[in-house]
């Protein structure tokens, strides 16, 4: 039992036409399909900006872990915008637990999630105008 939902990131067309240089275009919270899948209930607005935002924390330390900081600082302001959604306590949560890769569902070293969740946090303060 789930649901899927239209991806946030490239509103569902799979594709990023600014990113067509970077695997040919895909969006990286999709994977090209331009739907997102999530077990259980259909959400409520903050629990999907909670979901998404935990989703985008893996896709910011996969990206510090691969050394690319300026896609890492492009997702961390969704991140950052679905957090603010989700509420304090949710992003306090969401960044002090674990990233996954989202190819093979292991855990990204703690060092690589913390770096993440500093770029994520900095952004967030950028956006806020802090």
């Amino acid at each position: 039992m789930g649901y899927s939902a239209t991806c946030g990131k490239c509103d569902g067309k799979g594709k990023i036409w600014a990113f067509g240089h970077i695997e040919n275009g895909d969006c990286f919270w999709c994977h090209g399909s331009g739907k997102l899948n999530f077990r259980g209930a259909a959400p409520t607005a903050i629990e999907s900006a909670r979901e998404h935002a935990s989703y985008g924390f893996g896709t910011v330390a996969m990206a510090v872990r691969d050394g690319n900081l300026d896609r890492a600082r492009f997702y961390a302001r969704h991140v950052a915008e679905n957090l603010f959604i989700a509420g304090t306590s949710n992003s306090l949560k969401i960044l002090n637990g674990t990233a996954y890769d989202h190819d093979t569902d292991k855990r990204l070293p703690l060092s690589v999630c913390r770096a993440a969740a500093k770029i994520i946090v900095d952004v967030g303060k950028e956006m806020a105008g802090k």
